[in-house]
């Protein structure tokens, strides 16, 4: 499994004669300028792999937004 942050960015990456923005995405183009998370699994992914990952991602994201206030 892996994870990754998108955040908004100006710059555009060129490949070719191809232009994209926000290179690295799901989406070419404005997502409306918010960042986001994208997680990618592999075939053959247990269920008890994703309730893991999951629920050490609900405990390290309350973390984080309880350190911001």
């Amino acid at each position: 499994m892996g994870a990754r942050v998108i955040c908004r960015n100006e710059k555009k990456s060129k490949l070719d004669e191809y232009e994209f923005e926000n290179f690295g995405g799901h989406i070419n183009g404005d997502y409306q300028g918010l960042p986001y998370m994208t997680v990618a699994v592999v075939i053959g992914t247990s269920r008890s792999e994703i309730d893991e990952f999951l629920s050490l991602f609900c405990k390290i994201y309350d973390k984080m937004l309880n350190d911001l206030n």
